[in-house]
C-alpha cells in the first residue's frame, strides 16, 4: 500500500532550511515526523480527529444501528452491517498494518 511522501528521499524531507542546516529538535523519514528518540509517529497522530478509531467505530455503529431503528429491515441493515465491517478491517486493521510494515522497511534502507 502506498502512502502520500513515503518514497520521498531523507534529503527532501529532512526539514532542512535554505541554507542547508538540519532540524533540530527532529527530522523527517520519509514524510513522517520522528522524534529524537527515532520512533515513527503512529499513522493515527497523522489522521484528523474524523479519521481517529473511535470516530470510525461509532460512526460504523451509529449507521448500523439507524438503520436497524428506522427501518427495521433485516435485508438491509444485515448487507450494511457487513459493509461496515470491511470498513473496520480495512482502516482500523489493515492500513495501520501496512503502515506499519513501510516504516520497518524504511529503517531497514536507511
Amino acid at each position: 500500500m502506498h502512502f502520500p511522501g513515503m518514497d520521498q528521499t531523507k534529503s527532501e524531507t529532512a526539514g532542512g532550511d535554505p541554507a542547508g542546516r538540519g532540524p533540530t529538535d527532529s527530522e523527517q523519514v520519509g514524510g513522517n515526523r520522528v522524534g529524537k528518540s527515532g520512533d515513527a509517529a503512529s499513522i493515527w497522530q497523522l489522521k484528523p480527529w474524523w479519521c481517529q478509531p473511535w470516530s470510525i467505530l461509532i460512526t460504523g455503529g451509529a449507521i448500523v444501528y439507524l438503520s436497524w431503528l428506522g427501518l427495521h429491515r433485516l435485508w438491509i441493515t444485515a448487507p450494511l452491517f457487513g459493509a461496515v465491517l470491511l470498513w473496520w478491517w480495512l482502516f482500523l486493521w489493515l492500513v495501520p498494518a501496512s503502515y506499519r510494515q513501510q516504516l520497518e522497511a524504511e529503517r531497514q534502507r536507511s
